[in-house]
């Protein structure tokens, strides 16, 4: 599985938990950002069979947005994600690079959740 890691978020998460929001409340950000990502990793993912892109599944969750691929038929998905230098197979790092080049997208989604979740609690 890659990750890309948005600094700060926990610590937001935290913040939040003191004014009594639930971490829960992210949960519409999180499903927005990894079907996009999932979205865009499953379309760079290299093609030769089509198994690999059709594994790529962006994951719901109360903490954070997560994209997976691969499987019990298509255990390969990290091998071309991180590569294998023993074997001379180069990294082809779709799932990544569709995070990364999402970056700003993900920001103003949490932004604009956040920002609704103040105008929701009060906090304004």
């Amino acid at each position: 599985m890659a990750a890309v890691e948005i600094k700060g978020l926990n610590q937001v998460v935290r913040n939040l938990k003191m004014f009594g929001v639930s971490a829960e409340d992210l949960k519409e950000a999180n499903s927005i950002i990894s079907g996009k990502v999932a979205r865009d990793a499953s379309a760079a993912a290299p093609k030769r069979t089509g198994r690999l892109s059709d594994s790529v599944r962006g994951n719901r969750q109360q903490r954070k947005a997560s994209v997976i691929a691969g499987g019990a038929s298509v255990r390969y998905a990290g091998v071309i994600e991180y590569g294998y230098p023993k074997r001379n197979i180069k990294a082809q790092p779709f799932i990544r690079r569709a995070g990364w080049t999402n970056q700003q997208f993900i920001i103003e989604q949490y932004e604009r959740n956040i920002n609704s979740l103040i105008n929701k609690y009060g906090f304004n």
